[in-house]
């Protein structure tokens, strides 16, 4: 039983509902872990088709999509969600930090872009700053 299963709904965290979509398995099991630590639930997805599935299923307060994915590509991805869910907080994530990169998910309707490359503390104060903007 998780340990917050017999407290009182007004003693759970109050965390955010997040996806987190990357082909990447190491990066798949950290995000399976941190985030539930940092108080968040977290649906992880290896691919944008199974990440548009799990949209249909469940609503999130923050998406994180990787842009080099089999099947549906997450700029594709994020123009699928975009299209359904206009207010839908996209972060996009690769592992190359160019200019032409971050344009094109941004075009695409994400909110944001993380080179995977970049130092943790970047990568967790720009999710940070969606969390507690959806929080708020």
């Amino acid at each position: 039983m998780p340990p917050t299963a017999n407290m009182k709904s007004e003693d759970k965290p109050q965390g955010l509902t997040m996806l987190f979509a990357d082909d990447e398995r190491s990066l798949q099991e950290i995000m399976k872990l941190e985030l539930p630590l940092m108080g968040h639930r977290v649906t992880v997805c290896p691919d944008g088709l199974t990440a548009a599935a799990a949209l249909e299923k469940d609503n999130f307060d923050c998406i994180l999509v990787d842009l080099d994915m089999p099947g549906m590509s997450g700029i594709e991805a994020t123009k699928a969600i975009t299209e359904e869910f206009e207010d839908a907080a996209i972060i996009g994530l690769s592992m190359h930090d160019a200019e032409d990169i971050e344009r094109a998910i941004k075009e695409a309707g994400a909110q944001d872009y993380i080179c995977k490359n970049s130092p943790a503390e970047m990568i967790l104060a720009t999710v940070k700053k969606y969390l507690q903007r959806n929080s708020q």
